[in-house]
This record gives C-alpha cells, sequence and structure tokens, in this order.
C-alpha cells in the first residue's frame, strides 16, 4: 500500500497535465493530502479477535485549489473560487426549510 502512494505522490497529481487554449497554457492546481493509520483492534482476554493483527489503513484526498495561467508575458494563478455557489445554495437551502416550516404550521 504504501508504494502505491509514494509513487501516487508526485508533481503530476497535484500539477495536472498542461492544456492549450487560445494561446495560453492551462495547469490545473490541487491541495493533496494523505493520510494513514491503524484500526484500533484492542479486545479484552478471552474475547474473540484479541490476537488478530491490525491492517494498516491510508487514503488519499485531493481538492481542484485553481489553475496556473501562462502566456508569453506573464504566469499568473487563478483561484477556483466557489464563494457564490456556496451562498447560492444556502440561501436555497434556508428558503426551501422556510418553506417546508410555514407549511407545516
Amino acid at each position: 500500500m504504501m508504494e502505491k502512494l509514494q509513487t501516487a505522490a508526485d508533481a503530476k497529481t497535484v500539477y495536472g497535465d498542461p492544456i492549450q487554449v487560445n494561446g495560453k497554457t492551462v495547469v490545473p492546481v490541487a491541495s493533496v493530502a494523505y493520510g494513514f493509520g491503524v484500526p484500533n483492534q484492542m479486545a479484552l482476554p478471552g474475547q474473540a479477535g484479541s490476537d488478530s493483527a491490525a491492517s494498516p489503513a491510508g487514503g488519499v484526498m485531493a481538492n481542484p485549489i485553481g489553475v496556473l495561467e501562462v502566456t508569453s508575458h506573464e504566469t499568473r494563478f487563478v483561484p477556483i473560487n466557489d464563494t457564490k455557489r456556496v451562498l447560492g445554495l444556502l440561501l436555497l437551502g434556508l428558503s426551501v426549510g422556510i418553506v417546508i416550516g410555514s407549511r407545516r404550521r
């Protein structure tokens, strides 16, 4: 498992394949986090599983955070900003909650 995760931990995981668009090179950028652990499988003496070995577990989480925009004049980072979408969904949820609450009365 460790070997698989180590091979995945390279620059291509964080920086995706470059894409050519209208004379610009766009490179996707992600935040990548790795986590590892061993489940707690302690058992009291005499209980089933008291001598079983715990298997390690791990995981990877990648979140897109923006793109690098490369032109002949400059390179800049353009963040992905979901603030408007999150606020819109929050307002939609609040509106639905108000409508459902008013119908129950």
